[in-house]
């Protein structure tokens, strides 16, 4: 009976390691950056203002990060933005804040949409970088906008891996997904008004017109 014992064993062991090997193991999410909120709209009118927050969210041994930001001009205009030391809570305040920082401010080209390369990076031992909670969004950068005419556009991340990217504390870029935001401004209630009154008054005189081209044939007929 102990032999048999022993002999199921043997041939049921392997098995079940074999099956233990095929179960997949979770791949690790992969390093974001986003703004938050991701979509600005509704409320808007030519004038309203309104604030993004760069942020980002799943990186592991996070040392530095630049990042550039691009919009349509012609649509809203970024009018202030804050990083670093003018960030009330950056990355680095949150996981290192007895660790010193480098920073690059960057600035705004009002002309071409573009937030120029804002930057900062760790700079004090120990040599390795830092890492956040799984799924939590840390905040790099704060920007005001204010609507300048309707229409939809985005503010996006420019030109990453280059102007826009993350690098661990061996100074190597890393994978990075990149989300941007969507802007959709309202029309103004007068303007809709405006717009239908306009409608309506257009609607109006093409009618009459058609109507008056419909009596001048009919005189002519008799």
């Amino acid at each position: 009976m102990k032999k048999q014992i022993i002999v199921a064993i043997l041939i049921v062991l392997p098995l079940v390691l074999s099956a233990s090997t095929l179960v997949p193991a979770h791949a690790s999410p992969t390093a974001t950056m986003y703004i938050s909120p991701s979509s600005i709209d509704d409320t808007l009118e030519v004038g309203s203002t309104f604030m993004v927050t760069v942020k980002f969210k799943d990186f592991v041994d996070l040392w530095i990060f630049q990042v550039q930001m691009k919009w349509d001009p012609a649509i809203i205009d970024c009018t202030a933005f804050r990083y670093a030391s003018t960030l009330a809570t950056d990355v680095f305040d949150v996981l290192a804040p007895a660790r010193g920082t480098l920073f690059m401010s960057g600035g705004i080209n009002h002309v071409t949409g573009k937030l120029m390369g804002t930057s900062q990076s760790l700079t004090a031992p120990p040599p390795t970088g830092v890492t956040g909670v799984a799924g939590t969004g840390y905040n790099l950068v704060e920007m005001d906008f204010t609507v300048v005419s309707q229409g939809t556009c985005q503010i996006e991340f420019d030109n990453p891996p280059v102007s826009t990217f993350w690098s661990n504390s061996g100074l190597t870029k890393q994978p990075c997904d990149f989300e941007p935001a969507t802007v959709v401004p309202e029309f103004p209630e007068a303007l809709i008004l405006l717009i239908l009154m306009t409608s309506t008054l257009l609607a109006a005189l093409l009618g009459k017109t058609l109507l008056s081209k419909k009596q001048r044939g009919r005189s002519i007929v008799e």
